[in-house]
């Protein structure tokens, strides 16, 4: 007798089927969770490196601009990104092209400035930005190492001052074309940016020495003259001979000196005219640093700035005029000299 196969469907396990459906959810829900936790954290990361990645843009476009306008324009991007922008700032501040150098120190002192108090402190990474100043006071441009002088200036980097105190007594003057040309010689800018933030380092009693040794040392004009108007006022009588000696050198100034940088600045001129009173006129704040022709086509010479401060600090005049001719020079710089000897200078 044969037998009939059993064709019956089994019923279904009811309970495993649930226990699979109730892990595959599981699964999907803690899946879906990992995933919003991951987009989450990567969401966090990118706001918390977002300038990181901007600034490190900024370097990419500025080494790769082709004209100056691009170059200031990423340097002012990267500017934007503040304290992020120094990783990449320094990165670029080695690259072989002067510009780009340039651009880049320029990103570092502009962010040092809205840091100062950090970055003469020495906080976090101001150390190893004040050691790229250093190193770049001795780069082969110059507008790299003027913004070098002014980046060691602005965090008071003391280490630094042997240094500016070299760059100003070795600065050469300006040639003759340079004088006539439209531009600032940049050595010319460069020795007296570095006698100006000299002044302004300390310690005092390191730095006087310095100044009066440049002041009667430095080959350029407008180091001298900025040397005059930083250190004239702690000059002892016996010292004031030394400027009686400048009054022999009438060579062209170019660059203004500090004080009257400060006294142009347009903050500076409407401070002036409170004090002094309306209808005062002050000088034209856009005049720049450089120094004006007179109606003449004549330049202030370093002996106009020397004698301005012997008058001041004697309330003498003498008639000297650095413009007259030798001989006359010559007798009022005896008489200035037969002066400061009675009065025991």
């Amino acid at each position: 007798m044969s037998r009939t196969p059993d064709t019956t469907i089994p019923a279904p396990d009811t309970a495993a089927a649930e226990a699979q459906a109730a892990r595959r959810e599981r699964f999907w829900n803690r899946l879906t969770v990992i995933i919003i936790a991951a987009m989450i954290l990567l969401w966090a990361v990118g706001l918390y490196y977002r300038r990181e990645v901007r600034a490190n843009y900024g370097a990419w476009r500025l080494a790769h601009a082709s004209t100056l306008a691009d170059r200031d324009r990423w340097a002012d991007y990267m500017v934007a990104q503040d304290l992020a922008a120094l990783s990449p700032a320094i990165r670029l501040s080695r690259d072989d092209r002067a510009a780009v150098r340039a651009e880049a120190v320029k990103v570092l002192v502009t962010v040092a400035r809205k840091h100062y108090e950090d970055a003469r402190e020495g906080h976090d990474s101001w150390p190893t930005v004040t050691g790229r100043f250093r190193d770049l006071l001795d780069d082969s441009d110059g507008e790299v190492r003027i913004w070098a002088v002014e980046g060691v200036g602005d965090v008071r980097d003391t280490a630094s001052v042997d240094k500016l105190a070299e760059i100003a007594l070795t600065v050469d003057a300006a040639t003759p074309a340079e004088i006539a040309g439209d531009e600032v010689p940049v050595g010319s800018l460069l020795g007296q940016r570095a006698t100006a933030r000299l002044a302004q380092i300390g310690p005092h009693d390191k730095i006087l020495p310095m100044l009066k040794r440049i002041l009667v040392e430095a080959k350029n004009p407008d180091v001298r003259v900025q040397a005059i108007d930083s250190v004239w006022f702690d000059l002892t009588p016996g010292e004031l001979t030394k400027l009686a000696d400048v009054l022999h050198d009438v060579r062209p100034v170019l660059v203004r000196p500090e004080s009257e940088m400060l006294a142009m600045n347009p903050a500076v001129q409407q401070m002036i005219g409170r004090a002094l009173g309306e209808g005062v006129e002050l000088e034209d704040p856009s005049a720049g640093p450089t120094t004006q022709p007179d109606a003449l086509g004549r330049r202030p010479t370093v002996a106009d700035y020397a004698v301005k401060v012997l008058r001041r600090v004697t309330g003498r005049e003498f008639g000297f005029d650095a413009h007259a001719p030798e001989a006359d020079r010559e007798a009022a710089i005896r008489r200035w000299k037969q002066y400061l000897s009675r009065e025991g200078a």
